[in-house]
């Protein structure tokens, strides 16, 4: 991660001049770029509230844009207590504080505070000077921003959060926080916008399947530095652990990495969970079951410059989530060379599913097949779920074939890589 350095430039009364003279400035010399993205500022200020993966790589997409200098970008967030009233320009991007009343915890009073928050979107999204809007994932702000740049004529860009967006089936076995009506009006203006992204071959093949045309696919940039087959090899000799990192939410499903651990009292085993919105009660139920596992360390969050160590020290990484957009974790495991063993979710071209109904047998007559692919899903199968973890412990080889091509796959998401891809789009959108 690029050193981060937080700074506020002046308020009061000169405020407004030097916001006007910025955006007049940012019209004439680069493109203008609108992101709407409820929790993209804590990640943004690194004021250590909980974020997601997301809101990482938007982090990391605008810090890497910017410093290009052709393109300025204005942020429309939510700036969860740091009360800034008015606009603010932190680290060369333009803050727009447009966050959920304080009175939505109040169930009785919650389709008002919606209704307030979402004029507070359209208010902001209205009013900023922007060549282009862009949001990711379907929630009040893309619809704000989307009816924003219809009323401007303004081209609009969403990317995909999660493959729950497309795929019915996942969204059918899950619970449906917006609703069928919702649901409706997301899929009407993700038709009608300029851009869509995808973040997999999976959500790529699902949008054709479902609007008829092809989208692009922009993998998250990866912003851990890759390990060199030379440090791969010699690392082997200290990898000692099984690891298990993410936001502690009820989706990625830790209570199955804890069943896990359990089973294998043989391995050590090492958990990151830091919090996540909204489910501070989960987080405190798995910890402590967590705490009564003896061969199970379980650790809070970490420095974002840290968490490249606990990979480098795994010799497999556990994902046990029902979904995901685009695994963050994976990459960053197969960057430093640990294979991943799925419990249920397989992403296209990264993981082998293995045969739902897999036994032992089955695993034995196709063993060369730990010898192909930097990841395995289990498909819901509890038997293969301990047995392809126990395999990566114990055949050196097995493992050292996947560790390179989790390697292979890493180098395909550097920073110039996928930013080359976000200039040409916008490049072509302005």
């Amino acid at each position: 991660m690029r050193p981060h350095r937080r700074t506020r430039e002046t308020s009061g009364v000169l405020r407004p001049l030097i916001l006007r003279d910025l955006m007049t400035d940012a019209k004439k010399t680069a493109i203008s770029i609108c992101i709407n993205s409820r929790f993209t500022y804590n990640c943004w200020v690194n004021n250590h509230r909980p974020v997601g993966g997301a809101e990482r790589d938007l982090t990391n997409v605008m810090r890497y844009l910017n410093e290009d200098g052709r393109f300025k970008f204005t942020l429309i967030s939510e700036t969860c207590g740091d009360k800034l009233s008015d606009d603010s320009i932190i680290d060369g991007v333009l803050i727009r504080n447009a966050g959920m009343p304080n009175f939505e915890r109040v169930k009785i009073l919650r389709p008002l505070a919606y209704l307030v928050y979402a004029l507070r979107l359209l208010c902001a999204n209205m009013t900023v000077h922007t060549d282009i809007f862009f949001a990711e994932g379907c929630s009040v702000a893309m619809i704000m921003m989307w009816l924003a740049a219809k009323i401007r004529r303004k081209p609009c860009v969403f990317r995909y959060a999660s493959i729950s967006e497309l795929d019915k089936e996942i969204l059918n076995s899950t619970k449906n926080t917006h609703g069928k009506i919702a649901t409706k009006l997301f899929d009407f203006a993700i038709r009608t916008m300029t851009q869509s992204i995808a973040q997999t071959t999976d959500q790529a093949n699902l949008f054709e399947e479902k609007f008829g045309h092809q989208i692009p696919i922009i993998y998250n940039i990866l912003n851990i530095e890759p390990l060199s087959e030379k440090e791969l090899a010699s690392s082997l000799a200290q990898r000692d652990n099984i690891l298990w990192l993410g936001r502690c939410h009820s989706v990625k499903r830790p209570e199955l990495f804890l069943k896990l651990a359990k089973a294998l009292p043989q391995y050590r085993f090492v958990m990151v969970a830091p919090e996540a919105a909204g489910e501070e009660k989960f987080k405190t139920e798995i910890e402590q079951q967590a705490r009564e596992i003896d061969n199970l360390t379980f650790i809070g969050g970490v420095e974002p410059d840290k968490v490249a160590q606990y990979y480098r020290s795994a010799r497999v990484f556990i994902m046990t989530s029902v979904y995901e957009g685009f695994s963050n974790t994976m990459t960053e495991a197969f960057s430093q060379g640990t294979p991943v063993v799925a419990y249920s979710f397989a992403i296209t071209g990264w993981l082998e599913p293995l045969n739902k109904n897999a036994n032992m047998a089955d695993l034995d007559v196709a063993g060369t097949i730990i010898l192909t692919t930097p990841g395995y899903c289990c498909q819901a199968n509890d038997e293969t779920f301990i047995e392809m973890t126990k395999r990566l412990m114990n055949n050196d080889d097995a493992w050292l074939q996947s560790a390179n091509l989790a390697l292979q796959h890493a180098h395909k998401m550097k920073p110039h890589t996928i930013t080359d891809q976000y200039k040409s789009i916008f490049e072509k959108l302005a």
